[in-house]
């Protein structure tokens, strides 16, 4: 839905669990506003079903450019996101600041040395950043993958 600070949440539990989680939640913890806008949400269905067909044509589009990019070794995904390794994540993260795209550097979690993360924008930011990215990489230190 594209709602992540909303931060809402439900359970469809037993009544066992639900007496417990009452226990645990705040006695307000959902405002009206907060209500309204998930209620709204939930009956906007069909959009969010073509917001997530065209968010998965868009990540397939994207890793399959990526992976024609000399130095950009994109991984499989089924989320929302890409990860892709390349020669130098700092250069290439900087190169990219620097043309208005922002991407998050997961080199510091084990076994993701030099790699970034992306966002899968929608379709025309995707191709711009492509093209950017295809040029930072060939110039940003390009290291062996």
């Amino acid at each position: 839905w594209g709602l992540a600070g909303l931060r809402f949440g439900f359970a469809a539990a037993s009544e066992d669990v639900v007496r417990a989680l009452k226990k645990i939640s705040e006695p307000y913890g959902v405002s009206a506003l907060k209500r309204a806008v998930v209620l709204r949400a939930l009956s906007l269905y069909s959009y969010v079903e073509r917001s997530v067909e065209e968010t998965r044509s868009v990540r397939n589009y994207m890793f399959d450019r990526m992976a024609d990019i000399e130095g950009v070794q994109p991984y499989p995904s089924d989320a929302n996101f890409i990860l892709f390794r390349v020669g130098d994540s700092a250069a290439v993260k900087e190169g990219l600041a620097r043309e208005g795209f922002l991407v998050r550097d997961v080199s510091d979690k084990p076994l993701l040395e030099n790699c970034l993360r992306v966002t899968v924008p929608p379709r025309l930011i995707a191709e711009k950043f492509l093209d950017v990215l295809e040029k930072v990489s060939s110039t940003a230190g390009r290291r062996d993958l």
